[in-house]
């Protein structure tokens, strides 16, 4: 039955000023209502004051106001100050609480909190707390001031991990026709040939003309950049040439028994890239300093599970989707530096992850912590998979965006079988910015799409 008390509370909390707005405005908090409700009505100025509040107010959405102290600038301008932190036992009460004191008086709250961590009834840990902020968001902390919000939010956030960097684009990806014998023919790629998306918007020229036949297979892979990636779908990577090769499982630059023994065209290749102004100047260097700087290229180990999440690596607007690798040679597939990659345990697990980036209530929930500065929005990165809650099969609104995503996903793969969307798919039909809005827009009309997002906002509030 309906809270008889609600609107009653609904307009205290309004009069305090801290009736949560947004995605939160559903979530008043009783507590907070009856700090401030009996510090106004019952403490004199000047009065101390403790209370045992949820652990949510730390951080929580819905107590954003209370921690901007939204109250001194109410219909009531109450004058309470904030001044300690006490977080609880975690079994003190069923859900995590804090002890949070201070003083009725005009002066602000203190930059830093005194606060204490209880891992039982008198064992404690002496800290600080310090209000840091995101964007819109912000949470105390006894992590420090310069931890970001996101990672105070989600301590056990998805480990996605970024592409290497394959670049010069016209050094390494190519034309490529297969040989009888294996090995491949290369030739420059032409405006007119359906790869051109490839080096279209490659800003330095490198090794631009660059052809031979019979190149050794050994050095040739299968890649994925962002420009592969839709909303739900991954088009069919592209082979790229790279200056090493996997010997059982590792990377290794071209050594020199190793050029000794290439064929003279593939010695050629590598020969040119090596001289070109606009490559480092020699192989090892290139593979890496360049390609596999910060481990990037190593780190791309495939063999361990069946299901890869890509998500984009940039622009203010999330997307994603998901492969079985199971038909895909796993060693002889690289992801450039313009997506980030997550290995999932089940393909439950990568929709319910695929789902929820693709949706707009991921893109609502993360522009909180987006600054805008004069040029909009800041490239969203990592940010969404601090937010994102880990998996947990057990959880009826996981399961729920698993299946709505479902749904939505067999009746985006009908549209995009023919007609506009067939060619909307494909990474050289238009530029990604321009190809992303069409789909998102043709997504949001589809049937099963307000489901869809009812769950997601289920899921990230």
């Amino acid at each position: 039955a309906d809270n008889p008390y609600k609107t009653t509370l609904q307009g205290i909390a309004r009069r305090y000023g801290i009736k949560p707005v947004g995605a939160s405005h559903p979530h008043m908090e009783l507590a907070t209502i009856f700090l401030l409700s009996a510090v106004n009505r019952y403490l004199e100025d000047g009065a101390r004051w403790s209370c045992v509040m949820p652990g949510s107010l730390l951080s929580g959405l819905n107590h954003e106001p209370l921690r901007s102290e939204k109250y001194r600038l109410s219909d009531v301008a109450l004058p309470l100050q904030f001044d300690a932190i006490w977080e609880l036992p975690q079994n003190t009460f069923k859900n995590k609480a804090i002890v949070l004191s201070g003083k009725k008086d005009d002066s602000p709250s203190p930059d830093v909190l005194d606060g204490r961590v209880y891992t039982d009834v008198e064992v404690y840990e002496e800290v600080h707390y310090t209000l840091n902020r995101q964007g819109n968001r912000s949470a105390w902390t006894n992590k420090g001031r310069d931890v970001e919000v996101a990672d105070i939010l989600c301590d056990n956030a998805l480990k996605f991990s970024q592409g290497c960097d394959l670049f010069p684009r016209t050094t390494l990806f190519h034309e490529f026709v297969a040989r009888p014998n294996g090995n491949w023919d290369i030739a420059p790629i032409e405006r007119t040939s359906n790869l051109w998306y490839l080096v279209n918007d490659q800003k330095k020229a490198s090794c631009n003309g660059l052809a031979a036949e019979n190149v050794d297979k050994s050095y040739i892979f299968n890649a994925f950049i962002s420009k592969h990636l839709s909303p739900f779908y991954m088009a069919t990577p592209a082979m790229v040439l790279l200056p090493g090769k996997k010997v059982n499982g590792q990377w290794k630059a071209i050594s020199a028994t190793d050029r000794a023994l290439m064929n003279t065209s593939t010695a050629y290749i590598f020969n040119q890239i090596e001289e070109d102004a606009n490559t480092p100047s020699s192989l090892a260097t290139y593979l890496h300093d360049t390609i596999n700087i910060y481990g990037k290229l190593d780190k791309q180990n495939f063999s361990t599970k069946n299901w890869l999440v890509l998500s984009s690596a940039s622009g203010a607007n999330p997307c994603a989707a998901y492969i079985s690798l199971e038909a895909l040679d796993r060693s002889r597939l690289i992801i450039d530096q313009t997506l980030y990659w997550y290995l999932a345990d089940t393909e439950d697990e990568a929709i319910y992850i695929v789902g929820l980036l693709n949706s707009d209530a991921l893109s609502d929930a993360i522009k909180d912590f987006q600054p805008e500065g004069g040029f909009g929005k800041r490239h969203i990165h990592t940010l969404p998979y601090k937010i994102i809650p880990k998996y947990d099969n057990e959880n009826a609104a996981h399961i729920e965006v698993i299946s709505r995503t479902r749904e939505l996903m067999r009746e985006w793969a009908a549209l995009c079988r023919e007609g506009e969307y067939a060619n909307l798919i494909q990474p050289n039909s238009s530029s990604l910015s321009s190809r992303r809005r069409r789909q998102q827009s043709a997504i949001r009309s589809l049937e099963t799409y307000e489901g869809y997002e009812t769950a997601c906002h289920a899921v990230l509030g």
